[in-house]
């Protein structure tokens, strides 16, 4: 615990950054020497008003947010602690003390992805999200997002939908819920995954806090995703913290007249690798353990949906989609079945099925079998 408020009376010092902290460690070795020092003269970056911050040892106001950690039912994990993420270990700046609330999973272990993309998504951008995020958690990657409207939420609702946990970095205290909209996505994340923060509880969400938590979403992954994000988009500065930090950048092309996906295809253009498929991503970690973390991976229970039978057909279906439909009635069903029963090839087939999906008729599963949407 000493140690705990040590680092909080010192990350919470006006002034003090994560380069005069690097500084400070340098000359004393630990944050416990940091605090019982009572010379902090000559050292680099420590400017004089720093100097009479750090001469005031009052611990009143840390205290406190420990205190209402505990009450959170939260904990801490800072820079000296063996449990702290050695992926967040070397990005600038780094974030010496983390707030949590859920698990504890071992990251550095398990094979993570950061999910992101636009808050005022497209049809098309919740798509490939919900497609790509549910295909990613299905074969136990654990996903990492920022929790926020839009296509943050929508990765972090597929990965709960499998039944794997989820992390989410966010901007404000673990004690704020923003946006509002999300809370019940937020409770749902800590009862089996995690909720991080470099804010103490109480902490308002701020316009620059959300550039600073994009850093740690990109340092927490071995990779990036963007999903859908047009130009000047703030995913677009996580995938560059990405590049940055030696991380890989995934993502998925999208019209190339519509200001939307302007991002993401520049993104493409810049290196990224574009991404079709969960596959496309996996690939690029053949020796990932999925099983590090020993979590079982299982299908999302299904609630009690009414008979197939009783689903009037849509109006508007071309013969194809009715007979594509008809099958589906009958069971789920994989895109080869339904090529192999149809007179249609295999690329009209998939266009098929992906219009089918948007407009809300059917709903892809992993295997690439697809069921009848039935709400």
């Amino acid at each position: 615990m000493e140690n705990c408020v040590y680092w909080i009376w010192l990350t919470e010092k006006y002034g003090i950054t994560s380069a005069k902290i690097s500084a400070l460690l340098d000359k004393f070795g630990t944050i416990d020497a940091i605090y019982k020092a009572n010379n902090y003269s000559h050292i680099e970056r420590i400017t004089e008003n720093d100097i009479k911050s750090l001469a005031d040892k009052n611990l009143d106001g840390a205290n406190d947010i420990y205190k209402k950690m505990s009450e959170l039912d939260g904990y801490i994990l800072t820079y000296d602690m063996e449990e702290y993420p050695d992926k967040l270990r070397n990005i600038t700046p780094i974030p010496y003390i983390l707030y949590v609330r859920g698990k504890h999973i071992n990251l550095d272990e398990a094979l993570t992805i950061g999910v992101i993309g636009s808050r005022h998504a497209t049809d098309y951008g919740r798509l490939v999200t919900s497609r790509l995020a549910g295909e990613l958690s299905f074969q136990g990657v654990i996903l990492i997002s920022g929790m926020a409207r839009g296509l943050d939420a929508v990765a972090s609702g597929q990965a709960l939908k499998y039944n794997m946990p989820t992390v989410a970095v966010i901007g404000s205290g673990l004690d704020v819920v923003y946006p509002k909209e999300n809370e019940r996505l937020m409770y749902d994340i800590i009862k089996t995954g995690m909720v991080i923060s470099e804010y103490p509880p109480g902490s308002e969400p701020r316009r620059e806090h959300f550039p600073e938590r994009n850093r740690i979403i990109a340092g927490l992954s071995n990779g990036v995703l963007v999903t859908q994000a047009k130009k000047g988009s703030g995913s677009l500065i996580t995938a560059r913290c990405a590049m940055e930090y030696g991380r890989d950048v995934f993502s998925v092309p999208g019209n190339i007249l519509d200001p939307m996906y302007e991002g993401t295809n520049r993104l493409i253009q810049q290196g990224a690798k574009l991404v079709m498929s969960a596959g496309d991503i996996i690939e690029e970690y053949p020796y990932a353990k999925f099983t590090a973390i020993e979590l079982k991976v299982t299908e999302p229970q299904k609630e009690a949906e009414p008979l197939i039978e009783d689903k009037a057909k849509p109006k508007g279906l071309s013969d194809i989609e009715e007979k594509i439909f008809d099958l589906l009635t009958q069971r789920d069903m994989s895109v080869d079945e339904m090529t192999g029963r149809l007179d249609i090839s295999a690329q009209d087939m998939n266009i098929k099925m992906t219009m089918l999906e948007v407009r809300g008729v059917v709903e892809k599963m992993p295997g690439n079998i697809y069921k009848i949407k039935t709400s």
